[in-house]
């Protein structure tokens, strides 16, 4: 009789732990996410991975803030999402050249896309939404081409540049965004 009770209670036991162990969520980075200047990725456990050290592709949701230190690279977003909490930037390149960012919903940050003193970089075929500013320039960033994004639903401004000029901005779709563009 000790035995089956045993059993018995063992049993539910399981039962009622096993589904908790079937329901997963996406897990938090906890801390921002870095592309090194010498190619590696930190933490190296989040979900972006690379063959060459040039192309970086996401393999997963993002719920952090990327920064990227390293020039002359492709980020793809592989239609994969980089999710904020409503502040911080999504992608921040800092005195970058020739990074290109393609492929990838943006949402939910201050600045999905910001370029502070960059040039030559790409921004193209990304969809960027519900920020408060969906691409901002500053700092001289200069002679960037964003083209084909899809930004909508900025609380500020879709593009913002500041003190940046020589830039191409073009064939963007824009749709219920407080501004299209900013110049300060």
């Amino acid at each position: 009789m000790k035995k089956a009770l045993s059993v018995f209670l063992l049993m539910l036991l399981l039962s009622s732990v096993l589904p908790l162990s079937l329901h997963t969520q996406p897990a938090l980075a906890g801390g921002i996410i870095f592309i090194r200047a010498d190619g590696s990725i930190d933490p190296p456990t989040v979900p972006i991975s690379t063959g060459d050290g040039i192309t970086y592709t996401l393999t997963d949701n993002i719920y952090d803030s990327l920064v990227v230190e390293r020039d002359s690279i492709v980020i793809d977003g592989d239609g994969y999402t980089l999710q904020g909490t409503g502040s911080g930037d999504g992608i921040s390149l800092s005195g970058r050249t020739a990074v290109t960012i393609r492929n990838i919903q943006i949402r939910d940050l201050q600045r999905g896309i910001y370029l502070d003193s960059s040039a030559r970089n790409n921004i193209s075929g990304n969809n960027i939404a519900d920020n408060g500013y969906g691409i901002v320039l500053e700092q001289n960033s200069s002679h960037n081409i964003i083209r084909g994004n899809k930004i909508e639903a900025s609380r500020n401004a879709s593009i913002m540049l500041d003190s940046s000029a020589h830039n191409v901005i073009c064939h963007n779709t824009f749709i219920d965004n407080s501004q299209q563009a900013y110049t300060r």
